[in-house]
């Protein structure tokens, strides 16, 4: 069993707490990790996690996974597509993270109720080998702020419907094949493995080994092999000069780095080479505005823009902005996937109605900026559940019926009830939309303990119902006991009943049990008197008459009345 406090799982013991974890959960899964890798020749412990998310939906839980997909690892990448369409074909809702940024997270969420963060990936060797430590927590406060940092992920991450395969043709390599001077530039000549996902290239020279505060030469396209940097830094200067690959504006391959003392040649000439002019490398491709097509509410706080772009070859990033009320741009989020044409993040202000634009820059941090849209003048409204009945069921339980329709993001429901002090209590969370009913254990059966409905989406924005009091039922008929069992014991000749009795809070109420037994003339004798409602057997002596013997149960009300159970019989 789970412990009902913070604590650690070292090493190979997160692997059980795991395991038992997923297989309690009720309703709800949500795991994120950098490595999930299952493709192993033999079953392994992050196999056997695997089949336990996917037994997990197969009974009806909602199963959750986010992956890294970043480019920057793509060996990483390829073992998670591998699990991912695994899972998904299971019934789990897969995402891949965004291929621009590392997904380094290593959570998981059970029923919104505990929570494992820690260091362990899902492989054999986080699982059975390495040294590794995760924390275990029910702590509400701890399992909210997972939670809500999971649903970030969520919404940057993409559905892997979405997501091609992975090429798997590993990374960038750089061979950096000549440095020389051209004038107040230096030209550096190379070759590269492959050039699928960059970008561009650029020469890059610093004072610094570790190239530091590099300075950046003009960015040249994936088809070219060589670059030119001018270095800000007076002649004679020791200078390390290398050529970097980069897409959507980050650096994702460096050479190995030329040491040289900088000593410019004269115009025209070069220290070495064809003499071919050194002149000045030709200037970027002017950059091609995105033109925005769309804005709209995603929820009642965000927006999604959409857009068109022609692309560029030394991209570097899409800066979404919104104007304020002075009139002045400001930056809402960034997209440094040269791809993408959409966005969806926060709106900033929902009651401003300033317009929105989309800005691309380039590696030389030139920009340029789109068309310019307004949003529509109201977001859609995550509507509230109508709350229709409330009905008391039993002595215990409670009948929650409620309708809603609602816009697409839906994350959960939770059925809640105020407790003695006037606080919600959640009685129960449902993370099926369809669902419509709940039947379940009550708080109080007060009528001012009142009932509601409160729908969350991805973003835990919530709308709540209106509140019912419960419908108490109506005064019961006085139900006749079931009798489960009758035996007499060989040693000793006592009689063992066992019955079974609803208390449905009858009126009159209930007053006592009576035990019989049929006499040798046929008349029914009572052998004991039972005052407690929740009695449910008895042992005692029998009268002395001849087998087979016969035996009965009748609960009595206040005012008299009888409701008799079936008569048993019982042998020698």
């Amino acid at each position: 069993m789970l412990p009902t406090r913070t604590t650690t799982y070292p090493d190979s013991l997160f692997f059980p707490a795991l395991k038992e974890a997923i297989d309690g959960a009720q309703s709800l899964i949500e795991i994120a990790s950098f490595l999930f890798r299952t493709g192993y020749a033999s079953e392994t412990r992050a196999e056997q996690i695997a089949e336990a998310l996917k037994a997990a939906a197969a009974r009806g839980v909602r199963v959750i996974v986010i992956l890294n997909c970043s480019r920057f690892e793509p060996d990483v990448a390829e073992e998670n597509y591998a699990t991912a369409l695994d899972l998904a074909a299971a019934g789990c809702e897969v995402r891949m993270g965004p291929p621009n940024q590392t997904l380094h997270t290593k959570m998981a969420l059970m029923d919104l109720a505990r929570v494992f963060v820690g260091s362990h990936n899902l492989t054999r060797g986080a699982l059975s080998f390495n040294r590794e430590l995760t924390v275990y927590s029910p702590n509400r406060e701890m399992v909210s702020r997972v939670s809500r940092y999971f649903r970030e992920l969520w919404n940057v991450s993409k559905p892997l419907a979405e997501v091609p395969p992975p090429d798997g043709q590993g990374a960038v390599e750089i061979a950096l094949l000549t440095v020389t001077p051209v004038g107040a530039q230096i030209r550096a000549t190379f070759d590269v493995n492959l050039t699928t996902g960059v970008d561009a290239f650029a020469a890059v020279a610093a004072t610094d080994g570790s190239l530091a505060g590099a300075t950046m030469g003009p960015s040249v396209a994936p088809t070219e092999r060589e670059a030119f940097v001018t270095p800000a830094v007076p002649e004679g200067t020791e200078l390390y000069v290398a050529v970097r690959a980069y897409s959507a504006g980050q650096a994702i391959a460096t050479s190995e780095k030329f040491r040289l003392v900088y000593q410019p040649t004269e115009p025209g000439g070069e220290g070495e080479g064809d003499g071919d002019g050194g002149g000045e490398p030709p200037p970027p491709e002017p950059l091609t505005a995105p033109t925005l097509v769309s804005v709209a509410w995603a929820s009642e706080t965000t927006v999604t823009l959409t857009w068109e772009f022609v692309g560029c070859t030394d991209f570097q990033r899409f800066v979404i902005e919104r104007e304020n009320l002075t009139q002045e741009w400001q930056p809402l989020g960034f997209v440094y996937d040269s791809a993408a044409r959409q966005w969806t993040g926060s709106a900033a202000d929902t009651t401003e109605s300033t317009p929105f634009r989309v800005v691309v820059y380039n590696l030389a941090d030139e920009s340029a900026a789109s068309n310019e849209l307004a949003v529509p003048d109201s977001p859609p409204l995550l509507l509230a559940p109508t709350l229709q009945s409330v009905t008391q069921v039993g002595a215990e339980n409670i009948t929650v019926a409620w309708a809603w329709t609602g816009p697409e993001g839906f994350h959960r429901f939770e059925v809640q009830q105020r407790d003695s002090l006037g606080d919600w209590t959640v009685l129960a969370t449902s993370f099926d939309p369809a669902t419509q009913e709940w039947t379940g254990p009550a708080l109080s059966m007060d009528p001012a303990q009142t009932v509601r409905v409160v729908v969350f989406n991805m973003s835990e924005e919530s709308q709540a119902s209106d509140e019912l009091p419960i419908t108490l039922a109506g005064p019961g008929t006085l139900q006749a006991p079931v009798i489960l069992h009758a035996e007499i014991y060989e040693s000793g000749g006592d009689l063992y009943i066992v019955w079974s009795w609803e208390n449905n809070s009858p009126e009159p109420p209930f007053d006592h049990f009576l035990v019989q037994q049929m006499d040798g003339m046929g008349t029914w004798q009572t052998r004991v008197t039972l005052s407690d409602p929740t009695t449910q057997n008895w042992t005692g002596a029998p009268m002395p008459v001849p087998f087979p013997r016969h035996f009965r149960v009748v609960a009595v009300d206040t005012m008299g009345g009888e409701a008799v159970s079936e008569a048993v019989e019982v042998g020698a």
